[in-house]
């Protein structure tokens, strides 16, 4: 993506991405030319511009081996599962490059501290050094950044631990250390679970508590009647575990953290956080899920109940 974004602005014209096209072709199954078709396909919101979110589901879709490269901003990534991503590099997993101890061979040192720490003679990471090592280095001679996830599909973002299909998520299990016959946990899922008796009671308190009884202009034209309902009652509430919108979900939060980070080195630029909506104070008061710090809140949508679905899928 980065190759293609030449500005750096988050966002790919068709002529920049067809500059790299041919390589997409290259590693991916069944990838045409980048003609209307393919564009309007990659450009889901049509404004003309490609973001991260739609070309990382675009090489999903057509299976394109590529990596998310958000692993560091996911919580409960395996950095022991982060492949190489420098060309013709053969590493499949990251592995920390020690650092040569000083005295080599006539060290004296049984410490277990210092032995895992330092290499010595006969290690196999003895003569591999390259630069300086330490956390950041990959025995392969490669910085732990330029190693990514080999994750794709379902498995390449990690679920809650309240879904009933978190153990499809690629933080808990690999695809390679499964047996035969367990399920592929590369495939995508969408299921509307019922919640539970105490998330209706909580989502009740939360109608009560955030409703407010004032008329808007269109309920005359849409009801005859500028009456409004002293209240709602929740009958029925679903949790919708779809896994190419969570996917999406993870990948615009990672963007924000990564945004919110460089912020932070710029002096002139000002991260506002809005603390005050209050579907999100009340909700957060039952056990925090969201990132305040980037603005994340809940907040109702009315609508009806067929084009709730349609959201859902």
């Amino acid at each position: 993506f980065e190759w293609a974004d030449v500005n750096g602005s988050g966002k790919i014209a068709r002529e920049n991405l067809q500059q790299v096209w041919p390589e997409i072709q290259r590693i991916g199954k069944d990838v045409g030319p980048l003609d209307d078709e393919q564009w309007n396909l990659l450009d889901d919101d049509g404004n003309g511009a490609i973001n991260f979110s739609e070309f990382a589901e675009f090489t999903t879709l057509k299976k394109i081996e590529l990596p998310l490269g958000l692993d560091d901003l996911f919580d409960g990534s395996n950095s022991g599962a982060l492949k190489c991503g420098v060309f013709d590099c053969d590493c499949i997993c990251f592995r920390e490059l020690r650092r040569k101890c000083k005295y080599g061979s006539e060290c004296y040192q049984k410490n277990e501290d210092h032995r895992s720490s330092f290499s010595h003679p006969g290690d196999e990471d003895w003569t591999a050094l390259v630069g300086p090592g330490g956390r950041e280095m990959c025995r392969c001679g490669h910085k732990k950044k330029l190693h990514a996830s080999g994750a794709s599909g379902a498995a390449a973002v990690p679920y809650p631990d309240y879904w009933s299909h978190a153990s499809k998520g690629g933080s808990s299990s690999s695809s390679a250390a499964a047996g035969p016959g367990a399920p592929d946990p590369t495939a995508e899922f969408l299921e509307l679970i019922p919640c539970a008796d105490e998330i209706m009671v909580q989502l009740q308190l939360l109608v009560d508590t955030t409703y407010s009884d004032v008329t808007t202009r269109d309920r005359q034209r849409h009801s005859g009647s500028w009456m409004v309902p002293r209240g709602f009652e929740v009958q029925a509430a679903f949790r919708n575990e779809n896994s190419k919108l969570w996917r999406k979900y993870c990948v615009r939060k990672a963007e924000l953290l990564k945004e919110k980070m460089e912020m932070r080195e710029n002096p002139d630029a000002a991260w506002q956080v809005h603390r005050d909506v209050k579907t999100t104070e009340i909700w957060e008061a039952y056990g925090g899920r969201l990132d305040s710090e980037i603005n994340e809140w809940y907040l109702w949508h009315g609508t009806s109940n067929s084009a709730a679905e349609n959201i859902c899928k």
